[in-house]
């Protein structure tokens, strides 16, 4: 009875997907835990691994990083493992954010992606004997002054001077009655026509060819992102790829037109922040992908090209 309970055990832990658990749920304050991140997928396919910052979210903190590690296979899957030591300094209930995690096979034209568990944390204070007599407090000790409580006073006058000097430019301009900012007339291409202007320069740049892939994969996604930004107002530049993607889906574009995008994401995600080196026909493929979404997303009338004047001092966006 125990050889069957034990296989179901191991093969019940070697599902495909990816989870999230801590040492425990209920911390005081500044208790670190052990959050341990574990990622099931099938052998041979391609994934990458989230990058960390010094938080999780605005009031989790990461103490430290464990290396990931690589798990053994079992029934064809293969794992990724990694520990973060966290701790909170504030009493309350605090969410470990959804992890999103994802692989994709050799034949895939999309990524398969899965979201890790939320798991809430519970941080109470640190309890106070009320039964000890309370201690003296003790009295003032004379520092001397330091440089950093004189900026203030250095920066205000700073400010002061500089204002001085800009106001008598200013009134200088205004007596010779001279245009303060010349302008000149922009020329503004409909988002399509400017996000494969885009694509084709980059091309012609031979970035991943000369070694340079992370840079490829940076102005591939950045040139996506603002496409999306202007063509869908959707706000992509400070989003995952994981949030792009969702607000994508709410457009009700066909399933091949979105994979053109999973795809690029994904695959940037991996270059950029796994350090995984894609081959060159997949850098290729990336940018065929995006200039294929683009093409497949364009309005289907363009209006006739604006044109707004920009004060000469200020450098045309790309």
């Amino acid at each position: 009875m125990l050889i069957p309970l034990l296989a179901f055990a191991i093969t019940a832990q070697a599902q495909e997907g990816v989870k999230a658990s801590v040492d425990t749920t209920h911390l005081v304050i500044g208790q670190p835990t052990h959050l341990t991140l574990t990622f099931r997928f099938p052998e041979g396919a391609r994934t990458g691994w989230p990058q960390w910052s010094d938080t999780l979210t605005s009031n989790i903190e990461i103490l430290k990083r464990s290396k990931v590690d690589t798990l053994p296979a079992v029934n064809g899957l293969t794992g990724l493992q990694q520990t973060l030591t966290i701790s909170v300094y504030d009493s309350g209930v605090y969410f470990v954010p959804p992890i999103q995690v994802g692989f994709r096979r050799e034949n895939d034209t999309a990524p398969t992606l899965f979201v890790s568990n939320p798991i809430a944390l519970k941080v109470n204070t640190v309890a106070v004997d009320t039964t000890k007599a309370f201690r003296d407090i003790k009295g003032l000790v004379k520092a001397p002054i330091t440089f950093r409580e004189i900026v203030p006073e250095l920066s205000i006058g700073l400010v002061t001077v500089i204002i001085i000097i800009v106001a008598i430019w200013l009134i200088r301009l205004f007596l010779r009655k001279e245009p303060i900012f010349a302008v000149r007339p922009k020329i503004v291409l409909p988002p399509d026509v400017e996000a494969i202007k885009l694509l084709e320069t980059l091309r012609l740049k031979k970035l991943w060819q000369n070694g340079q892939v992370k840079l490829y994969y940076t102005e591939l996604t950045d040139i996506i992102r603002h496409y999306l930004e202007r063509r869908f107002d959707i706000q992509a530049a400070e989003k995952t790829s994981s949030e792009i993607l969702a607000e994508v889906s709410q457009q009700k574009l066909d399933r091949e037109t979105t994979s053109h995008l999973e795809g690029v994401l994904l695959l940037a995600d991996l270059a950029k922040f796994a350090k995984m080196e894609p081959q060159p026909l997949e850098n290729d493929t990336a940018l065929n992908s995006a200039l294929n979404f683009v093409r497949e997303t364009k309005p289907e009338i363009h209006s006739t090209p604006e044109q707004e004047e920009i004060p000469l001092n200020e450098q045309p966006k790309s």
